[in-house]
């Protein structure tokens, strides 16, 4: 009698097992290894690559670690420019003196460098890269939640995260997601991250998501929250007409800060140590909502 196939989450986990003990695989290897169609194994390593722990090639994939950069790393480069200017935009909207939660994420990463010159924050995050560049400012004050760090987002997770999380509040909560849509709100791959979101934005009185235009209509296999649980979204092109028609009539403040529309901004390094200030009308950006921004 044949033995029975391995679920998708046995099936995965015995992925990265070989993975790392080979480096690469093919999907030819793996169908004939679980029995399994082409298409599932396509399905398996999306999702693994969702989570940051592969990379996909053509007829395969990679173990992260065969790469000279990390996964964060890449994302850090991804988009740099977009997720810069949303960062900006985003920096207006904090005021000293504020408690506020930042989650992890390489679009987070731009937003602590721009809170160099606020003053008298608590700063609650989960990202263990955020930290050095918070605390080269002396009058913040840093908490960090405990928790498994994945290594995708450099951020902590897990029921650790989501305790210490439960037990706090903040002004403004900025968040961050794999993807969004009016019809599908939050989604993101990882159940554990999941989580920590959902504290995240239950600790905040305003909350924001900062996500580029590329993850709009992009759906991850977990639903993080609908959209109506934001205060607005800062996002970029691309993002049709259609949908931010949809995302307004929600109630929901959609703010697009187009790179294109800032040549200065395409050439800045998102890696470098001293960002480029945002010029003054992002220090106002606030255009109206056609509907109630809660």
């Amino acid at each position: 009698m044949a033995s029975r196939r391995p679920l998708a989450e046995d099936r995965q986990r015995q992925i990265m097992t070989l993975l790392q003990e080979s480096g690469a695989l093919r999907i030819g290897e793996l169908t004939e290894i679980f029995d399994v169609s082409d298409e599932t194994v396509r399905r398996d390593l999306t999702a693994l690559e969702e989570q940051g722990l592969l990379t996909r090639t053509r007829g395969g994939a990679l173990a992260e670690s065969v790469h000279l950069e990390t996964s964060f790393q890449r994302r850090m480069r991804e988009n740099g420019a977009a997720k810069l200017q949303i960062a900006q935009v985003a920096a207006s909207y904090v005021e000293d003196g504020s408690t506020i939660i930042i989650d992890s994420g390489s679009t987070m990463a731009h937003l602590v460098r721009q809170l160099r010159s606020k003053r008298d924050l608590v700063v609650i995050t989960n990202g263990i890269t955020h930290v050095e560049d918070l605390l080269s400012n002396p009058t913040l004050t840093v908490v960090v939640t405990g928790g498994l760090i994945r290594r995708a987002t450099m951020g902590a997770a897990g029921p650790l995260a989501v305790e210490s999380l439960s037990s706090l509040h903040a002004d403004h909560t900025f968040i961050a997601s794999s993807g969004f849509s009016a019809s599908s709100g939050m989604t993101y791959p990882s159940f554990d991250e999941v989580a920590v979101k959902r504290a995240m934005i239950s600790a905040g009185a305003d909350v924001t998501l900062l996500a580029d235009g590329t993850k709009c209509g992009r759906a991850s296999m977990v639903k993080v929250a609908p959209l109506t649980e934001l205060n607005r979204i800062i996002t970029s092109q691309p993002i049709s007409a259609s949908e931010q028609s949809k995302i307004r009539d929600l109630g929901v403040e959609l703010i697009i800060a187009d790179a294109q529309d800032r040549p200065e901004l395409n050439s800045a390094d998102p890696d470098e140590d001293e960002p480029q200030a945002a010029q003054p009308q992002l220090a106002e950006p606030h255009p109206a909502s056609t509907g109630d921004s809660r």
